[in-house]
């Protein structure tokens, strides 16, 4: 072991050199990222205009698929840590 390893690994014994990826979670922690689900959930419902108008009539604004979404997570807590499937059960539910 060099000790340059040895100074990566510090006292947790964590090897940074074989961390390949960091996930951060969704919370503003280093931008703000209530403008981009906004901007998704504008790009979904344009999708649904297209593709599944029937359901995009009844979720009406994309507010209406996050109240839904939100009503799903209560009932699916399951799915809490997962917003693609939450978002897809909320458009099921419509």
């Amino acid at each position: 072991m060099t000790l340059e390893t040895t100074a990566l690994k510090g006292d947790s014994g964590l090897d940074l050199k074989r961390i390949a990826a960091i996930s951060l979670d969704l919370d503003d922690t280093l931008w703000p990222i209530w403008p981009t689900i906004e901007r998704a959930e504008r790009v979904l419902h344009a999708w649904l205009l297209r593709e599944a108008p029937k359901t995009a009539e009844l979720l009406v604004t994309p507010g209406v698929l996050r109240e839904l979404r939100e009503a799903t997570e209560r009932e699916r807590s399951d799915l809490a840590h997962d917003l693609s499937a939450l978002r897809r059960e909320s458009i099921r539910a419509a």
